[in-house]
């Protein structure tokens, strides 16, 4: 929101100098982002009169015409396409100076000599227009200087950033209002002009079919207006705003805009045929054509603005090509209306159209300030483009928006704020804001004006009070002790020890966002209805809640892969959704790591290789591992998981803690993504149940040697590992510490039905060193336990 010093000033009537005007504004909480002074840094430029304009032979654009600047007739040579006999505009004489030193000479282009230069706002640095030249007030004096026809004194324009619960500060009126409360004094609203209305007053009907998404519509008819260029004034305060002028009426509705927030928007009366506006919702697949002359088609949520049947603006948004206002309309019919915030919004998302009017529709306007604004735009068009307002404001609205009723308790408000603000204080800094307020059971009841749409709690209110008394002034308390938390939340405690494993098993955290396209959710969800849907999403692409933390990772590999980074190795802890019902949505804690790329890269010394599925069950079981879960915990078996090539399930005490496999390239296609990629997830809430029951062990590491033995094991085929490797464990005894499996055989020397299992066999004593008949003891006591629970036999 950018305004100029001079502006607020008339509307505040503050004393405050421009730092101090910007130092408020901050310690109300309205950002200040950039305060700059703008002053003419030009000299020697005057006001001329355009006398005769002809196309120079030769060419399609340029243009030479005879400026009368006063003391002499000058030729110059002109490319601007607005340039017209009879305008009044900026003349920059040889030897003039233009910002950037940048001096006129006299010039031939193509063949025609040029004595000057009719300039532009951006040429002469008022504004960054510089679509053409810029057109000066009828009334400005030929041949004076230009700086004194525009009466170009230094000024202050400030740039705010508007934070979205305040709209009201998206009209300097409201910023007004702030800098007023600072003062501890009442805004009062600019006086407006009496409006006469002509002795027949006319009638236009209003009709809202959708009134939901318009509560409220008004119109004037105001005829025989000459269009035109606007006054200086007008010019210079939408230059600063950064707006160019267009002409004298809409240069009006984008003033009353600037300064009540309340978007206006004038329909050339003329080219209305039906003599009546309906408000209704588009039909689908609906066709219209906006003002900067591009085709849309539109949706049942599109909110239109018709002339009968015919659609003439998109509400809230832009007008339309077949009723803008131009250089001869001579009758106009001004809209002031308040627009649902939804309905806009959904409209300027989808169509991918953002203007001043939608940003200030989709925030929120005041619905009651509407004549207000119509009448400040009514009285200027009859000022300043000789108009005649022919009809009182023709205002439809239906069920009138009240202004919330709310209790606020003093006492409560100086506990959360810390300070002792006297309950007659904090009653006039809510008066002063524009609250009405009355005396009820030990508080004060609040009305809250409906252009604060914000102010809807209690809570609300006491921010108001304390962001007014100011928050310097709260004095820090004197602490007479110091409460510690006894503990840390474990949840969070677990959290941060499985990142550091998984940091330590070689993995980079990353943080992606909850919401997805709905294509990419589906490969992770079987049942579409199951979907988290968004009921007003940011954009198609942000439309439903992730199902998997792999439906938001896998755009990152992507991304990364796309930008030559083959080699990733991600991990993200986040939540999951699916709908669980009417209006209920479950929610899950995951843990999911992605890797895909070289496991270890090519070097004289190695060969390298990609990364495969037992890399990413190995780091999955590691950080299992760290919380006492070792893979003797966890059994595995065979997944059915639409997303994965292949997949193994993880299962602890017949509960499912997750899954890991190889990712199907179908679904892998959907994302760009032509590498392969191996992943799992894990369910943390689940695992955190079985985690806290876990507790680390130590000992003292043996100073005695441990012995090792290897077996081959013939078993069935369907025999996992783990299972041969569980066994051993239960009849290993006492100084069984480790068992590896280190390899596989299937082949000509066992049964095709069987496979060989090689596994290294370690015994330690804490106590003493062991002997080989100990040794030899516990190997057989395995082999008979082998053979009974599994049928399993020696390899020979």
């Amino acid at each position: 929101m950018k305004f100029s010093y001079s502006w607020l000033q008339e509307l505040s009537n503050t004393k405050l100098s421009p730092q101090q005007v910007a130092d408020h504004l901050t310690m109300l909480g309205l950002e200040v982002e950039s305060m700059t002074t703008v002053k003419a840094e030009f000299s020697g430029v005057v006001v001329g009169e355009v006398l005769d304009v002809q196309k120079v032979e030769g060419t399609d654009h340029l243009k030479v015409c005879q400026v009368n600047a006063g003391n002499e007739k000058l030729q110059i040579v002109c490319g601007a396409p607005n340039v017209q006999t009879g305008q009044k505009v900026p003349v920059a004489q040889v030897g003039a100076i233009l910002p950037g030193d940048f001096k006129i000479k006299k010039a031939k282009l193509r063949g025609v000599e040029s004595h000057g230069m009719i300039c532009s706002s951006a040429e002469l640095g008022l504004s960054s227009d510089a679509s053409g030249i810029l057109v000066l007030d009828a009334q400005s004096q030929v041949g004076s200087d230009l700086k004194d026809s525009l009466k170009l004194s230094e000024e202050v324009v400030y740039e705010l950033s508007i934070t979205p619960n305040r709209p009201d500060c998206l009209g300097v009126q409201g910023i007004a209002r702030d800098i007023c409360v600072s003062e501890n004094k009442n805004f009062v609203s600019r006086q407006i002009a009496q409006i006469k209305v002509s002795q027949n007053p006319e009638y236009y009907p209003i009709h809202i079919i959708a009134q939901d998404a318009c509560p409220r519509y008004s119109a004037r008819i105001i005829r025989n207006v000459q269009i035109g260029p606007s006054p200086d004034w007008l010019i210079e305060r939408l230059a600063h705003a950064g707006m160019r002028s267009i002409n004298n009426i809409v240069d009006i509705t984008n003033y009353v805009m600037l300064e009540t927030g309340q978007p206006l928007h004038a329909f050339d009366l003329d080219k209305l045929k039906s003599g009546k506006i309906i408000v209704r919702n588009a039909q689908d697949s609906e066709e219209f054509m906006t003002l900067d002359g591009k085709l849309h088609k539109l949706s049942e949520e599109n909110l239109l603005i018709c002339d009968g049947e015919l659609p003439v603006a998109l509400a809230g948004v832009m007008g339309g090509e077949n009723s803008e206002v131009d250089e001869n309309t001579q009758n106009v019919l001004l809209e002031s209306a308040y627009f649902s915030p939804v309905s806009v919004r959904k409209t300027a998302k989808k169509l991918g159209i953002s203007t001043e009017a939608s940003k200030r529709f989709e925030r929120g306007i005041d619905p009651n300030g509407i004549a207000h604004a119509s009448d400040a735009a009514t009285a200027m068009v009859c000022e300043y483009a000789n108009g005649n307002a022919c009809s009182h404001l023709l205002d439809n609205y239906p069920v009138m928006i009240e202004k919330a009723r709310i209790n606020f308790r003093p006492k409560r408000a100086n506990l959360i704020i810390g300070e002792e603000i006297p309950a007659k204080d904090a009653r006039i800094i809510l008066v002063n804001l524009g609250c009405e307020v009355s005396d009820g059971d030990n508080c004060f009841v609040v009305q809250a004006p409906t252009f604060r749409p914000d102010l809807t709690r209690e809570i609300d209110l006491v921010e108001e009070v304390a962001r007014v008394y100011g928050y310097d002034k709260v004095m820090p308390a004197k602490v007479d002790h110091i409460h510690f938390r006894q503990s840390q939340d474990k949840s969070v405690s677990l959290q941060d020890s499985i990142k550091q494993a998984a940091v330590q098993g070689g993995l980079s955290e990353v943080l992606t966002f909850s919401f997805v396209s709905e294509k990419s959710a589906l490969p992770f969800i079987k049942d579409s209805s199951k979907l988290a849907r968004l009921l007003n999403p940011l954009s198609e692409e942000m439309a439903v809640l992730r199902p998997s933390l792999f439906a938001s990772m896998l755009p990152a590999i992507a991304y990364n892969i796309n930008r030559k980074a083959v080699d990733l190795r991600f991990f993200e802890f986040g939540s999951t959704f699916s709908a669980a019902g009417s209006n209920s949505i479950e929610e899950k804690n995951k843990f999911a790591a992605v890797l895909t790329g070289a496991q270890s890269l090519h070097s004289w010394e190695y060969s390298g290789r990609a990364v495969s599925f037992f890399d990413a069950k190995g780091l999955c079981e590691a950080i299992l591992e760290q919380f006492g879960l070792l893979p003797r915990d966890v059994q595995v078996s065979e997944a059915d998981v639409d997303f994965y090539s292949y997949a193994a399930k993880l299962t602890h005490e017949k509960t499912e803690i997750g899954h890991v496999g190889k990712l199907h390239p179908s679904v892998l296609a959907q994302f760009d993504i032509e590498k392969e990629v191996f992943a799992f997830e894990l369910d943390f809430t689940k695992l955190q149940d079985r985690i806290a029951t876990a507790s680390k062990k130590y000992q003292p590491i043996s100073p005695y040697p441990f012995v090792e033995r290897d077996l081959a094991i013939v078993v069935e085929q369907s025999v996992p590992a783990s299972g041969v490797m569980d066994c051993i464990r239960r009849a290993g005894g006492k100084y069984l510490t480790d068992i590896q499996l280190f390899d596989i055989y299937t082949g000509k020397q066992i049964d095709a039905d069987k496979k060989s299992l090689a596994l290294s066999i370690r015994f330690q004593s804490p106590e003493k060193t062991l002997q080989d008949v100990e040794i030899e003891n516990a190997i057989n006591k395995i082999l008979k336990q082998l053979q009974k629970e599994l049928k399993a036999s020696l390899r020979q």
